[in-house]
């Protein structure tokens, strides 16, 4: 969830309408989509932005325009670092799936079959109910703990803290349900909190652990890695755009070179630091189905 930053990065998959008999050299394309992505911070007046593009036959286009700095004079590099933000969930949904595919786990199963039973887990609204599909589709109706007013004021007052899952589920427990589980949706990363745990329940592993061996080793993605601590190694400068739930400070990392508040928290929220290229080997894997089954991916997407 650590969201509103004025720098963007993209990853796209297929590029199909250059993917003709025809297709101009890959030298054009890459000037084309320059254009393109110098085009879009300009037009929607962003400090800089990356782009990553896998083409059809497999060829990878990465790309960057602006700066990483503006006051420094810092240009975009083309493989600078972000938080993966809310993409990172998709790590969390592959990896339940895949221990769905081991038989550890059933996806219209009861989360409180696995962490039912313990007071912190019977406090959270429609404790009973929910099941783990309902946790990776956002129908549970389980309320945001992100940006409750107690937990803002609790990350203000404790920037460099460490939060465990069951410290932010705590904000929201006794509360109302949002809807009955099952009937509405509503986007919550409180939801990935518990998929995080009920993970680290049936691997015997941590979270982190589990998507290094089954993802990031596997598939090279070196520049991926958890955003567990202040300091981050080659994150670039974030800018705050026009909403500032968090209220960060309008660049994100100050001049000590630590990030404004321990994105910790996050863990399968989001919970990582990435570079296009990475992100585009991995989503392309990831719905080309080298993760998980046809039947999976279907309920997946």
């Amino acid at each position: 969830m650590v969201r509103n930053i004025k720098l963007f990065s993209f990853a796209i998959l297929f590029l199909l309408p250059l993917a003709t008999s025809a297709q101009p050299d890959l030298e054009h394309i890459q000037a084309e989509l320059q254009q393109q992505l110098d085009g879009f911070i300009e037009k929607h007046d962003l400090p800089g932005a990356t782009l990553a593009v896998v083409l059809p036959e497999g060829e990878l286009i990465s790309l960057a325009s602006g700066f990483a700095d503006k006051e420094r004079g810092q240009q975009m590099p083309v493989g600078g670092q972000m938080f993966t933000g809310s993409v990172g969930k998709t790590f969390v949904a592959a990896l339940v799936l895949q221990l769905a595919a081991e038989g550890k786990l059933g996806l219209d199963d009861r989360m409180s079959q696995y962490l039912g039973g313990q007071e912190w887990y019977d406090a959270l609204p429609n404790a009973a109910e929910f099941t783990i599909r309902q946790l990776l589709n956002h129908t549970s109706g389980l309320p945001r703990y992100v940006f409750l007013p107690e937990f803002l004021n609790d990350l203000q007052a404790r920037p460099d803290a460490e939060r465990t899952a069951q410290e932010c589920l705590a904000f929201v427990a006794n509360m109302p349900a949002k809807h009955p589980a099952g009937d509405g949706w509503g986007y919550s990363d409180t939801n990935y909190l518990l998929l995080g745990l009920l993970i680290e329940q049936l691997t015997g592993d941590t979270f982190y652990r589990q998507v290094q061996k089954r993802f990031l080793e596997p598939l090279g993605l070196k520049s991926t890695y958890p955003s567990t601590q202040r300091e981050l190694p080659g994150l670039v400068q974030g800018y705050i755009g026009d909403q500032n739930p968090l209220s960060l400070p309008e660049k994100t990392i100050g001049a000590d070179g630590r990030y404004a508040i321990n994105p910790q928290f996050e863990w399968t929220g989001g919970g990582f630091v990435t570079n296009v290229d990475d992100l585009a080997r991995w989503i392309k894997t990831l719905h080309e189905g080298g993760l998980v089954s046809a039947d999976l991916y279907e309920e997946m997407i």
